[in-house]
């Protein structure tokens, strides 16, 4: 966030309802896929908790 635009009263928030599980699922999405990147010639495994499943949305 920008201080003067808060200050100035430029800056606007707004309450928004999001699924906390949902967001996880895509920052480890996002990451995997920028390790993906730098590390072409390796191998990533990870597991995600039956909870943070896409699936279970």
């Amino acid at each position: 966030m920008d201080v003067t635009r808060i200050e100035g009263k430029l800056f606007k928030f707004e309450k928004e309802k999001f699924s906390l599980n949902q967001l996880i699922v895509d920052i480890v999405k996002d990451f995997e896929n920028y390790l993906k990147d730098r590390y072409k010639n390796n191998q990533i495994k990870y597991e995600l908790n039956n909870r943070f499943n896409k699936e279970n949305y």
